[in-house]
């Protein structure tokens, strides 16, 4: 995933809070990337550094003609939100979880409808109620 626009580079407001993220489930597992297997547990700060691929590992940021941003999480501020990009996003199967993040470093937009989205660099999946 990467944002559509950005808005706001290191708000200094919103550095923690809560949030959807999108899965996929695999095996039982949550995998929080599209490109990376790595399973995330339930309840455990995750720092965003361990889950990224070969290809980004050494990268430090997101960079194209429109936007440039540190690699982290993204995190949607609204479940509807995630649930309607993962409308546009049927080809794997998919979960939302609500998540704690924490060092928010961007927020923007994600994808061609504008879903509000914050990145951060570490988040925490919440259990189920």
């Amino acid at each position: 995933m990467c944002l559509s626009t950005l808005k706001k580079a290191y708000p200094k407001k919103i550095k923690d809070g809560f949030g959807y993220k999108v899965f996929r489930k695999e095996n039982g597992c949550l995998i929080a990337d599209l490109r990376n297997d790595k399973p995330c547990c339930v309840n455990v700060w995750l720092k965003e550094g361990d889950f990224r691929t070969s290809l980004h590992k050494n990268r430090r940021w997101v960079h194209d003609a429109e936007v440039k941003y540190l690699y982290g999480f993204h995190i949607f501020f609204h479940r509807q939100g995630a649930i309607n990009w993962c409308g546009n996003h049927q080809e794997q199967k998919r979960v939302i979880k609500k998540v704690q993040y924490r060092k928010a470093i961007a927020i923007g937009s994600q994808g061609f409808r504008e879903f509000k989205v914050v990145v951060a660099k570490e988040m925490k999946i919440l259990e189920d109620k």
